[in-house]
């Protein structure tokens, strides 16, 4: 399973920024990798997405909009990517390896 995050958040202030930035920082330490601006996914195991979120929602700045998707591995390694007009192959981060 992944989870598609996408998240607008302000950028007028120092202090938005600084919220932007931190929000941003802590997203890569929970191992989520960006797809575009604004656009993170992270794999996950369906039975800790409950943990996930929770971390997840403790980041949450005060201002902005955030919204989560969860999607089967199967659904987003068909997505299609399309750079300058030219189909592009899409390379999905690698799955965790559980043991």
């Amino acid at each position: 399973m992944r989870l598609l995050l996408f998240f607008d958040l302000p950028t007028h202030t120092p202090a938005h920024r600084k919220a932007y930035a931190a929000f941003k920082k802590e997203l890569k330490k929970l191992r989520f990798h960006r797809l575009q601006y604004s656009v993170y996914v992270r794999h996950c195991m369906d039975a800790h997405r409950g943990d996930l979120l929770k971390k997840v929602l403790r980041l949450v700045p005060k201002q902005g909009d955030i919204k989560i998707i969860p999607l089967a591995d199967g659904t987003y390694e068909r997505m299609t990517h399309v750079q300058e007009g030219r189909l592009r192959p899409h390379h999905p981060p690698a799955p965790l390896l559980v043991w």
